[in-house]
């Protein structure tokens, strides 16, 4: 799947009549002063509830970002945005919680930001949340967040709370 998106990401930069590269990690649209850059990290996290549903939360991110050129130094740059799928889960009551995620995120020196739905089960019963993320970190490698689980139908899972802060460590390969 990811070597499909860097081969149209690639394809499409190629069309543009830009210099591309595309690679197992990334791929890169090179223009007269910035560069366009796609890459694929990994994330783990911990989440804490006010209910007391600790979660751990293990996904994949795609990011995008624009580099400036004529800097020498290859670095992270100062913000960047992208597209997440993580999977959280933990044991309640002998029960399992699992709640994929998918989400989209920003993140500018030391502020990020994040748009999340998820869908919680346990015992055959499904949640459907949607949650707005506000978090400080550093330049979105290392980033706690305070969220708000937003029920989107009437019947919820009791131990899913409404608030919860998370800690997300972001392994990106720039």
């Amino acid at each position: 799947m990811f070597l499909f998106v860097c081969l149209h990401y690639g394809a499409f930069a190629q069309m543009a009549n830009d210099s591309t590269r595309a690679c197992l990690f990334g791929a890169t649209s090179q223009g007269k002063n910035s560069r366009e850059e796609l890459h694929l990290g990994a994330r783990l996290g911990y989440n804490v509830g006010f209910k007391g549903e600790n979660t751990a939360e293990l996904g994949l991110a795609w990011i995008f970002f624009k580099r400036r050129m004529g800097n020498p130094a290859y670095v992270a740059p100062l913000g960047y945005w992208g597209l997440s799928t993580t999977v959280e889960g933990t044991m309640l009551e002998d029960k399992l919680l699992i709640a994929p995620r998918i989400g989209i995120e920003g993140h500018f020196l030391l502020i990020s930001a994040r748009l999340t739905a998820a869908c919680y089960l346990k015992e055959g019963k499904q949640d459907y949340r949607f949650s707005p993320e506000i978090g400080v970190g550093l330049f979105g490698f290392v980033v706690t967040y305070a969220s708000w689980n937003i029920p989107l139908q009437a019947t919820t899972i009791e131990e899913v709370s409404p608030f919860r802060l998370a800690i997300a460590v972001n392994l990106f390969t720039f």
